[in-house]
């Protein structure tokens, strides 16, 4: 309801009272020699009007809508109409919008007291617009599909694809393949009826480059019913120079070093027999010592593998020696162990909170189950996954500090494994965690994307580590891309692109086009399913869980300043008629 009014200037109020006391003034004094005549009591109220109308022109007056909190319902694609009159019987006053990516959703609506979501939800680039809002999601049922996946989307040439995931509401005949680039299939698995079917595909990779390939569902009668990509990098195996520092031999460390002897790596092993003692093996590689660590030995190697102890035994010398070749792009590999939790060990925020699991599977509904200590790592902002068990938790994971990497795992006597005949198993464990620690082949320039889906018109992120001063990325269409720098990483720039084709493309420097980056854009369809659910997930993590009281709001409605002007030009008009007559 209307029940008062404002100025929208009213901070001018009291010069308009003065400037308008002051020409009342000048006007009166003026016709003061009609006093007591009708001419003047008509001149008065003629004055009265002019300086009235003049000064609302200034000050703007508005009058005030009192309006009461609403209920609002959105409807986003694939609402249920049974919810929405469920709404609209329960609140005959709800009012419906109708829910447009990237547009103001509340645009109609002044005050909104509870916004039900209904459908699919609303995009997580438009949830902003429910900040300061009750909102709460009413979604439906999960889509049926693959809803989750992982695969690594860098792999070496001569392992393995293994790709993982998780459909939901299948339906029993169907089959998914997973498809090579040339159209080939290259593995399958049957759909069942159960609420959710874990699944899991893979194929050798036998040639470097950038491929696409794809998972596949098909009828009973072999008809495509959907197809999306899975696009992954393939490289060449690089050769590393790794050196196994550990307090006293163990079975972990010879089956470690004897499985990366036998992929070329050039590996020193030097184990402790008293203090200042040590014993060395060398793999594929001439003699040197490393007893006192110094940066210059460690200049040579790519990856440090050391367990706890040693570690925690370095003296102050070799440990500051340790961190800045880190820094300088080392990388250093952790192996923890029992005293290690007993004594509150810290690395590089490497935080770990406890788990009942001892036993665990690297991959869903594998058989394959591999020892780890009865922790895992928190999921912290910066951390980066290597290995997950089949529930999601970390159990090896790394940091980057300065241009290298700091990282441990929870995993222990992995070895175990070849005793059980194995052996492709622990090799791909060990593979990956050695490729993702080690040096990189360029220290001076990395980059790192999060997005696993990238998009076609969609905002990509990306981040880039450089030791240039003033980097300057281009895309491959010779775009220059806006970045930021970090206000506390010097090295670290973060940049936003907007891709507009389909297919691979690459992001590279300016200043040097070998230190390149490769991403795969795909259309908006792809992975519908997924797409859904984390749409749906995402607006259940904002939905509200205590509601707040939304206050009553008052809408100005400025009453239109061509009313006073009129009032203004009739009174100044007759003002200056009346001497004429």
């Amino acid at each position: 309801m209307t029940d008062s009014f404002t100025f929208l200037n009213a901070n001018w109020f009291w010069y308009v009272f003065l400037g308008i006391m002051l020409l009342g003034a000048v006007f009166f004094w003026k016709e003061w020699y009609h006093f007591g005549t009708k001419r003047f009591q008509v001149k008065s109220i003629l004055i009265l009007l002019t300086l009235f109308a003049l000064s609302m022109l200034v000050l703007k007056p508005a009058m005030i809508d009192q309006r009461e909190p609403q209920k609002v319902v959105v409807l986003t694609d694939n609402y249920a109409k049974r919810r929405l009159d469920s709404l609209r019987n329960a609140n005959p006053k709800i009012k419906a919008l109708n829910y447009k990516a990237n547009t103001s959703i509340f645009e109609s609506v002044t005050n909104p007291e509870k916004v039900f979501v209904l459908g699919q939800g609303v995009a997580r680039s438009d949830m902003w617009q429910f900040a300061d809002k009750n909102m709460f999601y009413l979604g439906d049922t999960l889509p049926s599909g693959l809803i989750k996946y992982r695969y690594n989307t860098n792999e070496i040439v001569g392992e393995r694809l293994v790709f993982q995931g998780l459909y939901n509401r299948p339906k029993k005949g169907n089959r998914l393949v997973l498809q090579g680039p040339n159209g080939a299939g290259l593995d399958s698995v049957d759909l069942d009826t159960i609420s959710k079917q874990g699944i899991k595909l893979t194929t050798a990779l036998k040639a470097t480059g950038n491929y696409v390939f794809g998972i596949v569902e098909k009828d009973q009668e072999g008809k495509y019913l959907s197809e999306d990509p899975l696009p992954i990098t393939i490289e060449n195996k690089s050769l590393l120079k790794i050196a196994l520092i550990n307090g006293f031999p163990t079975f972990e460390s010879k089956y470690l070093k004897n499985y990366l002897a036998e992929m070329g790596h050039e590996v020193v092993v030097r184990s402790q027999l008293t203090k200042g003692r040590y014993k060395y093996e060398y793999f594929n590689s001439k003699k040197r010592t490393i007893g006192n660590l110094t940066e210059s030995e460690l200049q040579f190697f790519d990856l440090i593998i050391i367990d706890a102890k040693s570690l925690r035994n370095l003296g102050s010398t070799s440990r500051k020696a340790l961190q800045n070749s880190v820094d300088k792009g080392l990388g250093l590999l952790v192996q923890l162990d029992n005293s290690w939790f007993n004594n509150a060990g810290k690395l590089e925020h490497l935080d770990i909170k406890t788990s009942t699991e001892t036993n665990i599977s690297l991959e869903q509904n594998s058989k394959v189950k591999i020892e780890k200590y009865p922790y895992l790592f928190q999921e912290k902002f910066g951390l980066e996954i290597v290995q997950l068990d089949g529930n999601s938790g970390i159990v090896t994971a790394f940091k980057r500090k300065g241009n290298g990497k700091i990282g441990a795992t929870l995993l222990t006597n992995t070895y175990e494994l070849l005793f059980k005949g194995q052996q492709k198993e622990y090799q791909r464990l060990w593979a990956t965690t050695i490729t993702r620690l080690s040096r990189g082949r360029n220290p001076k320039t990395s980059w790192k994307s999060r997005a696993q889906n990238i998009h076609k018109d969609h905002p990509f992120d990306f981040e880039l580590r450089t030791s240039l001063a003033d980097p300057e990325v281009k895309t491959d269409q010779g775009y220059q891309i806006a970045i930021q720098n970090s206000i506390d990483l010097p090295q670290v720039w973060s940049g936003r692109s907007y891709p507009i084709d389909e297919g691979w493309h690459t992001l590279h420097l300016a200043q040097d086009t070998i230190a390149s980056f490769s991403y795969f854009v795909q259309d908006t369809l792809a992975w519908k399913a997924k797409n859904q659910y984390e749409t749906s997930m995402a607006n259940h993590r904002i939905s509200s869980r205590s509601p707040q009281e939304m206050p009553v709001v008052g809408v100005m409605k400025p009453i239109p300043p061509l009313v006073f002007f009129i009032i203004f030009l009739i009174s100044m008009g007759m003002l200056w008629l009346l001497p004429k007559l």
